[in-house]
């Protein structure tokens, strides 16, 4: 996909709502910290996105799944680094620790349910064309 496309954009706010929202929901008490939130998911859709001609659909699914939760890691060391909410250090990784099996379940079914998807609008538009 191309930056250019229709289909690009749609699946980037798409897929960027549905990553980011539960980060938001615990976090997103002030501007900074919503942009840092939705930026770094923009550029792991963004990423997978641009790279799904080149590689299969499965792979592509799973490279943005250990992206999605790379940006959780690194979005709570920023946020805890930075001090941009205001919560003590011990308590914000303590519960992260807790809810990192919630994250890391949100987004395989995130990358599940885009998996699918994608490979349902891919094989259409690939019938289409022909």
């Amino acid at each position: 996909m191309k930056l250019t496309d229709k289909q690009f954009w749609i699946w980037e706010i798409a897929l960027t709502l549905a990553f980011s929202a539960m980060p938001l929901i615990m976090y997103g008490e002030s501007i900074i910290v919503i942009m840092l939130i939705v930026v770094s998911y923009a550029v792991v859709v963004a990423m997978g996105l641009i790279s799904s001609p080149k590689i299969p659909v499965f792979a592509t699914w799973i490279l943005m799944f250990c992206a999605a939760d790379g940006a959780y890691i690194i979005d709570l060391i920023i946020i805890d680094t930075l001090r941009l909410i205001k919560m003590e250090s011990y308590p914000l990784i303590i519960g992260q620790i807790y809810l990192l099996p919630i994250c890391l379940l949100a987004n395989a079914l995130i990358c599940t349910a885009g998996g699918l998807a994608f490979r349902k609008v891919n094989k259409a538009l690939k019938g289409g064309k022909r």
